[in-house]
């Protein structure tokens, strides 16, 4: 990425976020992330703004902290929400944030926005655009996938499939396009030739679509798709349904070996306290939004999700410990028991 394509970056975002030298970014992830150093750290050069890295997080303190501190800007991931909502206490009445910014799931949404007030706007990008793809920092309410619209006129999105731009509304590979695209991988020609499009596009390997109003929607990872009796299904896509029931706090979905189908779905949740663990329920809910291949044949219930020290999901050992159905609930065996699980 060059010095070019950094500047650009810091100076169009500090735009969109109308960044002055009176404001004071939060930064909370390392500067070696993306999401550290190009949402806080390029906009924050660009304008004079100050930069606040604490020494060390602490979710009891946060509240403290940004009175102390008295920063205007924060973006963040899901973690830090989720970890300032359950043991940061109650906000302040009037804090300091003009701009939150981070990727959301509808659990996230409502604790920050509804239990703590936070102006949460969203974004979506990759280490190789700089994380500039697309933005919205003026969100008033929720909707699954939505991520915001491209930065700037310079900027811009399209779905492919097989090569050929599909119209609005039809998923396929999100490509992005704009003025903080890498030049290549160093020292790598394959991998660049692989990312890289003709006209200076890149190959994200995410699943999306742009509506008709130019809005953007994430609908899934291409390596997450789960492979059931030909057709694709996208894990995240299970994920944001099953989060979207009032009882679950947390989901993941994964592939199960299956000798008809190929694969099947299937999902871990975790419910919040005292709700009842009912799997019926959970499947009906998905399949009153979505199609019913895609709805979870295998639901298990579990504490928590194994997670990365950054907070996201570990796919590496979920896929590890939890692909078979092993403990879970089946909806095939439940509502024909002589079958053993498999029909035609």
């Amino acid at each position: 990425i060059t010095h070019r394509a950094h500047a650009s970056m810091g100076r169009d975002l500090a735009s969109v976020l109308g960044v002055g030298a009176a404001d004071r970014f939060l930064l909370l992830s390392p500067l070696f992330h993306v999401g550290g150093w190009s949402t806080a750290v390029l906009p924050a050069l660009a304008t004079g703004a100050s930069l606040t890295i604490p020494g060390a997080f602490s979710a009891g303190r946060f509240w403290d902290d940004v009175e102390r501190w008295r920063p205007t800007i924060w973006t963040t991931g899901l973690a830090f929400i989720e970890m300032v909502a359950a043991r940061g206490g109650e906000p302040p009445s009037t804090a300091p944030f003009r701009h939150v910014l981070s990727n959301l799931r509808p659990d996230t949404w409502e604790l920050g926005r509804g239990r703590l007030g936070l102006p949460l706007g969203t974004y979506y990008g990759l280490t190789e655009n700089n994380g500039r793809g697309t933005i919205d920092v003026a969100m008033t309410a929720y909707e699954p996938g939505y991520v915001g619209r491209p930065y700037t006129a310079a900027d811009a999105v399209r779905i492919t499939r097989g090569g050929e731009v599909l119209p609005a509304g039809e998923v396929g590979e999100i490509e992005l396009s704009g003025p903080s695209t890498m030049s290549e991988y160093l020292g790598d020609a394959e991998a660049t030739s692989r990312t890289l499009r003709p006209g200076g596009w890149i190959a994200t390997g995410d699943l999306g679509l742009v509506d008709e109003d130019g809005r953007v929607f994430f609908r899934g990872r291409e390596k997450n798709m789960i492979k059931r009796s030909g057709e694709n299904v996208a894990a995240e896509e299970v994920e944001l349904v099953l989060l979207g029931h009032p009882d679950v706090v947390d989901a993941a979905a994964l592939a199960v070996p299956d000798r008809v189908r190929e694969e099947e779905v299937k999902a871990l949740v975790v419910t919040r306290p005292g709700a009842e663990a009912d799997p019926a329920a959970l499947r009906a809910h998905c399949l009153a939004q979505m199609a019913p291949f895609k709805a979870p044949r295998y639901i298990q219930f579990v504490d928590a999700l194994p997670r990365t020290a950054s907070g996201k999901p570990d796919v590496a050992t979920i896929r590890r410990d939890f692909a078979g159905p092993d403990a879970s609930w089946d909806c095939e065996s439940a509502l024909n028991p002589q079958s053993g699980g498999v029909s035609a």
